[in-house]
């Protein structure tokens, strides 16, 4: 029995590894870098952070290598955004269609807010096209504004970091928990900022 149990918990445990090192401190050091920042869909308050170091580069045509699963079995199901390279889960929360079901964000736990100190002035928020939608294939981003959700990053002292570079790769994806309740409980947009070769 317990043989059957680990072979059905293979398909979940395979979307996480140990080969990405994720930092308490940002740093934008030697290698790839990824960041996701996390705004409140309710508030549009930055609510946390988390960084990757990644010791070797890669990029496939100027974008952020990184994919996005969708799964619905009934009225459950996952949202995982997979960085390609080292075949590593970033980020996997739980979906639920009934509202009475509760879904949580499992993986990361996001840095507080100290790790992710304001910087000063402003960095300018990214033009709309240079913006890469993670979702998953055939989907795309319900409408937003860039200014509104940029503006709780922008004076992050990482983001500034990020957007001094001169190859920042800048993606967004939300997580929507409750699809079919109107919920905002858990939205959140999350900003995702990639540092590839110099």
């Amino acid at each position: 029995m317990k043989k059957y149990l680990l072979l059905a918990c293979l398909p979940v445990l395979s979307l996480f590894s140990c080969k990405k090192e994720a930092v308490n401190t940002p740093v934008l050091g030697k290698g790839a870098v990824l960041t996701m920042l996390r705004v409140d869909a309710a508030t549009n308050t930055f609510t946390g952070g988390k960084t990757f170091n990644y010791e070797t580069y890669y990029s496939t045509d100027g974008k952020i290598p990184v994919s996005s699963y969708l799964r619905h079995d009934g009225d459950s199901g996952f949202l995982a955004e997979v960085y390609n390279p080292a075949n590593d889960t970033i980020f996997y929360g739980g979906l639920s269609w009934n509202s009475e079901k509760e879904a949580q964000l499992w993986y990361p736990v996001f840095d507080e807010l100290a790790s992710f100190r304001e910087g000063g002035a402003a960095a300018n928020a990214p033009v709309y096209t240079s913006i890469q939608q993670l979702t998953p294939n055939g989907m795309a981003l319900p409408s937003f504004t860039v200014f509104e959700l940029w503006q709780p990053v922008a004076g992050l002292a990482i983001t500034q970091q990020y957007m001094q570079l001169p190859n920042v790769k800048i993606g967004l994806f939300q997580y929507t928990p409750h699809q079919n309740s109107g919920d905002t409980k858990g939205q959140s947009w999350v900003w995702v900022l990639f540092k590839d070769k110099d």
